[in-house]
């Protein structure tokens, strides 16, 4: 026997089978939207006239301790194989990246062993788009004639660079970072304790926060706000799916930073002691 659940917030609808849904659960999140509404089985004291199912959504967000949850299903909208389809997952996908970083991350979502295929194409789309509305902006600045490092670089290209490197060279550069990144990163977080999960589990985090880099879009500034957006999404990214503290996501950060103050003021107390010698 099935039961339908209905999202009363965003209308995701999808049959559960009754018998994976344990016992004493009374909630249900929805993976589309990440809102958490009550659900009534067939013939419960809760459910009018004993033979509806559908959900009440709450008035206000409640602070309890919730029963064990079912989901509508255990998966990220872009990875939802009966999904609305290739487009609407992208953007359910984005929207769920930017405003609900939190349940979208949920280890529930993104179980070990899912793999790096769904995770590495969304970044991998997102990145390049974002990487090629951040070209677009420069090489519109180099020909208004506003000179910036970047402006300056474009302004020299031909046609025909400009083409490789949108085809050819962007793809390739984010689809390394991608992996040299979550590398990185992940090593910080053994170090500090806080990659709890393998590999995996951060380069999850990493490639659907390049959503963020889709605010590219927005003129001139938007990549500037993507920069600050993404390092927001990353830290709670890596906070929940690998269920450790906010202080040991924010240290590992921090590692890099104080590496190099550290070699910066060595290098600035060694240099007049070096000009010393060999005068």
């Amino acid at each position: 026997m099935t039961i339908q659940l209905t999202c009363p917030y965003c209308r995701f609808s999808k049959e559960v089978p009754e018998s994976t849904i344990p016992s004493t659960a009374k909630r249900a999140v929805c993976p589309q939207c990440g809102q958490q509404f009550l659900f009534s089985r067939p013939g419960s004291e809760d459910a009018p006239g004993g033979s509806s199912s559908s959900p009440t959504p709450e008035p206000s967000p409640v602070e309890t301790v919730f029963e064990p949850e079912a989901t509508l299903e255990s998966a990220a909208p872009w990875e939802q194989k009966d999904g609305p389809g290739f487009w609407a997952t992208f953007f359910q996908t984005i929207s769920a990246v930017l405003f609900s970083s939190k349940s979208f991350f949920s280890p529930d979502l993104h179980p070990a062993g899912r793999g790096l295929r769904d995770p590495l194409a969304f970044g991998l789309l997102s990145g390049v788009l974002g990487s090629m509305a951040a070209f677009f902006w420069q090489a519109l600045l180099a020909l208004a004639g506003f000179s910036s490092l970047g402006g300056l670089f474009v302004g020299q290209l031909t046609y025909g660079l400009v083409f490789v490197i949108l085809v050819l060279i962007i793809p390739v550069v984010v689809f390394l970072g991608l992996f040299v990144y979550a590398g990185v990163l992940h090593l910080l977080m053994r170090i500090t304790g806080a990659g709890k999960r393998r590999f995996e589990g951060t380069f999850r985090v990493v490639a659907y926060s390049q959503a963020v880099q889709l605010l590219a879009f927005v003129p001139f500034i938007g990549g500037w706000i993507a920069w600050i957006w993404q390092l927001v999404v990353q830290i709670v990214g890596l906070r929940t799916i690998h269920e450790t503290s906010y202080g040991r996501v924010i240290l590992g950060f921090l590692i890099p930073v104080m590496l190099c103050l550290v070699v910066g003021t060595v290098t600035v107390l060694l240099i007049p002691l070096v000009f010393l010698r060999l005068s």
